[in-house]
């Protein structure tokens, strides 16, 4: 049996009116090299103990880097998302989950589909204060280079540059668990659009610490953050009118600026908070929260390690016997 379900994590992406095909042909901020860096992420929880129940919870995330071999047809593929994503779901009756991790390109395409391309390894967030920092890397083996978008695209993180002027663009691919009033708000987003990758624009306002628990996982996280105030402007029809907003299943989701022509990963969405519990409504406050990844360099090294070419393999493991041989 399976059960669909959202991260019950604060909603995580943020958009302005219409999707990201209809930016692209008009405004176009958002560059195909972004787009060809973005996937969506799925958590997979499987109880073999608890009658094999079964719950799938999205989110998305940004390619980091790769380590392509044209000539064997093979290679890495790094991502980056929010650990709350990845983190095992809790328990059930004391039985903990099987977690399996997947990701999928959809390239800003509509793609409905379960994402289907198992993770070999994961990297949580670095812990800060006994707290998790909600960020995590995903690394991808693909044993075909076909199984990759032809443009696939790594992003550089970067810190951010501390110009609260400066428009950054922020991206996702939303499972929305409800519909958004369109008469009302200048967004396009409905129930019938799970996983359509979306994107916007808005200010970084603070960098500050915050910490923040979640009831899905029943974990807490504590992290160096980016905030964005949000403001609607309710009734202009430019690209502009309103802030990027964060919804369900963005989590993971990167909020990119580009600086002297070259994108740069400055961070990765984590939650966001309405000061009334309701919906965002105009003149409302509204603050959304990435994780600055760049804040953590020892963490990122460790994470984005290359993975030896067999030679290499090869060459440890001779040096390795041949200490062992002389310690003999």
């Amino acid at each position: 049996m399976a059960i669909a379900s959202a991260s019950s994590a604060f909603p995580i992406a943020r958009w302005i009116k219409g999707d990201a095909t209809n930016n692209l042909k008009t405004d176009a901020p958002f560059q195909n090299d972004l787009l060809n860096a973005l996937v969506r992420v799925r958590r997979n929880s499987f109880y073999p103990k608890n009658g094999g129940r079964e719950f799938d919870a999205y989110g998305s995330g940004v390619v980091v880097k790769t380590q392509l071999d044209a000539k064997a047809n093979e290679g890495y593929v790094w991502v980056m998302t929010a650990d709350h994503v990845v983190a095992p779901r809790k328990a059930i009756g004391g039985n903990d989950p099987q977690t399996t991790i997947y990701i999928g390109f959809g390239n800003g395409d509509t793609d409905a589909n379960k994402p289907g391309l198992e993770v070999q390894s994961v990297t949580r967030g670095p812990i800060v204060d006994g707290k998790q920092a909600d960020v995590a890397i995903v690394r991808y083996f693909a044993d075909n280079l076909l199984k990759l978008p032809d443009k696939l695209t790594a992003i550089p993180i970067v810190g951010w540059d501390g110009d609260k002027k400066a428009l950054v663009d922020q991206a996702g691919s939303g499972n929305y668990a409800k519909s958004v009033d369109t008469s009302v708000f200048e967004y396009n987003l409905s129930v019938n659009d799970p996983g359509k990758l979306r994107i916007g624009l808005n200010t970084i306002d603070a960098a500050e610490d915050t910490s923040y628990d979640d009831a899905d996982t029943g974990k807490s996280w504590a992290f160096k953050s980016l905030r964005s105030d949000l403001t609607f402007q309710i009734g202009k029809d430019d690209a502009i009118s309103a802030d990027a907003y964060f919804t369900n299943g963005d989590s993971g989701g990167g909020t990119f600026e580009k600086v002297k022509d070259k994108w740069g990963l400055i961070g990765i969405h984590s939650y966001s908070e309405i000061p009334s519990g309701g919906n965002p409504r105009d003149g409302l406050k509204q603050w959304d929260v990435d994780v600055a990844n760049a804040a953590y360099a020892d963490w990122l090294k460790k994470g984005l390690q290359p993975v030896p070419e067999p030679a290499s393999v090869f060459v440890l493991t001779a040096t390795i016997v041949a200490l062992v041989r002389r310690r003999r």
